[in-house]
């Protein structure tokens, strides 16, 4: 429990997910995610879920890993994502298309949301990890 312990300051400290953490317990999912993170699965999971945009935002101005974080964070509430973006809503559809032409699947399907919200907090908290 101790690592897990250092794994709720660091979130607390660093700050993933925008607010601090003082009890693992308060973790939420990112408690099943730093204990994948102790190994190569969080990582296998991530580039198996996001590789498509990760490479497409490596070669573009025009970032999808931020859109789809958007897009999810506010429950999928375009207006919302657009917003938080700071772009026009047809720019957002044109986003979320290329992201379901990139990944092969439909951000209307339930179990696509939940592995790309998974997705997308394993890679905060890798890159939080890189980071420290």
């Amino acid at each position: 429990t101790t690592l897990f312990r250092s794994e709720a300051t660091a979130f607390g400290r660093h700050g993933v997910r925008g607010g601090p953490a003082y009890h693992f317990g308060d973790l939420g999912t990112y408690h099943l995610l730093a204990r994948l993170a102790q190994g190569p699965e969080l990582a296998a999971f991530v580039e198996s879920e996001l590789s498509p945009l990760l490479e497409h935002d490596a070669r573009s101005t025009a970032k999808l890993v931020p859109t789809l974080q958007a897009y999810l964070d506010n429950a999928c509430r375009k207006t919302d994502a657009a917003q938080e973006l700071w772009i026009q809503r047809r720019t957002l559809y044109g986003r979320l298309a290329r992201i379901e032409q990139l990944l092969g699947r439909s951000l209307n399907d339930q179990d696509t949301r939940t592995r790309l919200t998974l997705a997308l907090q394993g890679l905060a908290l890798l890159r939080q990890r890189r980071q420290a």
